[in-house]
């Protein structure tokens, strides 16, 4: 594995800024045919302090064809020039042109020309595409006019090669081999389950930090400048601009030239910026996107990260790891918590859903998942703690301070999961002293729940009552209104959903693509998953907890209760009212009611005579192990 893909890897040239390396990254590219005679110049900015070579996407027919590429500072002076035919260059694709390593200046502007020669008897193909206001790219100029919709030339500016993927292969290595010592280490050290649990969870999770680098988790670009504006106003700093865009300092402007899909080069960047070796892109502070405008309590572990690393003067790269590690050291706090007080019979059912590899992508992000995920692994935990352990025989003034509080970290966040609070219901009336109580409680932890949903979620319920447009869509959605008024065909829409895409909600809660649903974990992984599910819900005949009918029911009712909520949600939210489906649903946003779906599942026939537990927590770490592998190998080779 180490000479095929690693050594291979480090060995290619590397990117330091890219349009187009992803094929078509915002999906609006245009062909542009350079006759003969005429000429491309594209103006780039340098984001490092050397040069060695640029790459141009070309697509070349097979017919006698001469070019000339000339790089060249600002002021005219030519750096190098490469002159080329249909022999030489790639029949569509980039190719790559070499020369020495040039020193440079953050922010150095130089010119790429391209020439189609007047004996060409063929037209040179080009890609241009759309970047947006990044004040890193500059638009082409095509005969001496520049574009005017601000298109970009697919080019790559090169520096080095990708050599610290070496390391970067190492640690990954030496992050593995930890978390296999672990299961061999727990047994000679007495440790507790609890304990090796969350030293798995928080391998697994450091593993996931490196293999998934900077903004390849969705959404986080749009969740690390909101952390980030949060990080400035704790630090006294300018947090937006006048036209409310986030201000990064020169540190973070890696922002800029983030990539989502990953490449080796992501990787070279990502572990060079951990080791210090590589700096700021620009001088100058930037200006981005618009902060969220809501979920605040969710990226509280991040900012604390994020604005530790600026106090300590940190490169980008860090600051960015550690919010990251923040995050994760968040949720395996709490989920130490969880596991310390769930009854023994929900121990591995907890453990396997906290580990799936959706799971661990999400709380080791700027995501605010890994509150909410954490929260609500928590709060269920609790109530099944109040409900289920005999040495708990008086629900007191301190849990229903803790079941509030939980519920104030949840609701704000995604308030579709308030009906967790229903596993209180489990909760025997003799704990309260009296069914008097237990209904005050419920009814006290329900409005809490209920008056903070009104006050953070009441002006998007009423734009969802009477529909909207939907995102980047100027259709209508669907409305509470509609969907009172045609009941038949909103039952038809919902049925048609389940119908089409139950089995891509399932794989998806455990895992089978994991950055932005493009890196594919092979299908024998989640089998194993699904294995590892059914062990989950066998007991062990020492600690058997016998369900009654109605607690079955209950469970499975509230299950069926917040998957209905959340494609409610995304109906009112997101899917034109045209559609035949709900659009907008992905299976991550089901992990929180996994635990009382496999709970629902639990009975007293099918038993095991020992403990399971060490089964369970060493097949996690075996099969997160090669998921691991499989990730990066999927990144090394593009």
């Amino acid at each position: 594995m180490y000479k095929i893909y690693v050594e291979n890897a480090a060995s290619q040239p590397r990117s330091v800024m890219a349009v187009g390396k992803d094929s078509d990254p915002a999906g609006v590219a245009e062909e542009i045919s350079l006759k003969p005679g005429e000429s491309a110049t594209q103006d780039i900015t340098t984001v490092s302090t050397g040069i060695t070579g640029i790459a141009i996407w070309v697509d070349c027919p097979q017919e006698r064809l001469n070019i000339s590429v000339q790089l060249k500072k600002q002021t005219g002076e030519l750096v190098k020039e490469w002159l080329c035919d249909e022999t030489t260059l790639p029949e569509e694709g980039f190719c790559y042109f070499y020369l020495p390593e040039q020193k440079v200046e953050l922010g150095e502007i130089y010119k790429i020309e391209i020439g189609n020669s007047k004996t060409s008897e063929a037209n040179l193909g080009l890609k241009k595409t759309y970047t947006g206001n990044n004040q890193l790219f500059h638009p082409v100029t095509l005969n001496e006019t520049k574009d005017e919709e601000k298109n970009t030339l697919f080019f790559q500016l090169l520096d080095g090669d990708c050599g610290s993927i070496i390391y970067f292969y190492w640690l990954i290595v030496a992050v593995g081999l930890m978390c296999i010592t672990v299961v061999f280490a727990c047994k000679a050290l007495n440790l507790s389950k609890d304990i090796v649990v969350i030293i798995s969870i928080l391998l697994i999770g450091s593993m996931y930090l490196l293999i998934l680098p900077q903004y390849t988790v969705p959404d986080e670009g749009s969740h690390f400048v909101t952390t980030y504006a949060l990080s400035s106003k704790v630090l006294g700093k300018e947090s937006v601009d006048q036209e409310n865009q986030v201000l990064l300092e020169k540190e973070s402007a890696d922002y800029l030239l983030r990539q989502e899909r990953p490449f080796r080069e992501t990787y070279a960047h990502y572990i060079r910026g951990l080791l210090g070796k590589d700096g700021a892109i620009t001088k100058k502070t930037i200006a981005t996107r618009s902060p969220l405008s809501s979920a605040h309590l969710g990226y509280v572990p991040q900012v604390l990260g994020v604005t530790l690393g600026r106090l300590l003067s940190l490169n980008g790269v860090q600051i960015f790891f550690l919010g990251r590690l923040f995050a994760l050291f968040w949720y395996c706090t709490v989920m130490w918590f969880a596991l310390r007080i769930i009854p023994g019979f929900a121990k591995n059912i907890l453990f396997l859903v906290g580990s799936f590899p959706m799971t661990i992508q999400m709380v080791a992000s700027y995501n605010y998942d890994s509150v909410l995920l954490g929260a609500c692994f928590l709060l269920t935990a609790y109530l099944l703690y109040l409900a289920y352990d005999e040495k708990k025989e008086k629900i007191t003034g301190k849990d229903i301070v803790v079941v509030g509080i939980l519920l104030l970290v949840i609701v704000p966040i995604k308030f579709v999961y308030l009906p967790l609070l229903g596993i209180g219901l489990l909760i025997p009336k003799e704990k309260f002293g009296g069914i008097r109580q237990k209904i005050i409680f419920g009814g006290g932890m329900l409005g809490i729940g209920s008056a903070v949903m009104l006050v953070t979620k009441l002006p998007k319920m009423l734009v969802a009552a009477g529909g909207a447009s939907a995102a980047g869509n100027t259709t209508k959605t669907y409305s509470l209104i509609m969907c009172i008024k045609n009941p038949v065909h909103t039952f038809t829409v919902f049925c048609e959903t389940i119908r089409q895409n139950f089995g891509s909600y399932f794989t998806g809660m455990i895992g089978d693509k994991l950055g932005w649903v493009e890196i594919e974990v092979p299908s024998i992984l989640i089998i194993g998953y699904v294995i590892l599910m059914i062990l989950a819900v066998i007991q062990n005949e020492k600690m058997i907890h016998v369900w009654k009918k109605w607690e079955r029911i209950w469970m499975l009712c509230l299950v069926g209760g917040i998957f209905l909520i959340v494609c409610a949600g995304l109906m009112f939210d997101y899917t034109p009212s045209i559609s035949s489906t709900i659009l907008g649903i992905q299976g991550r946003y089901f992990l929180p009611i996994c635990i009382p779906l496999l709970l629902s599942c639990q009975n007293s026939v099918i038993v095991s005579k020992r403990s399971l537990d060490r089964v369970v927590i060493g097949s996690v770490i075996v099969l997160q192990v090669f998921i691991v592998l499989n990730v990066m190998i999927t990144v090394m080779i593009r």
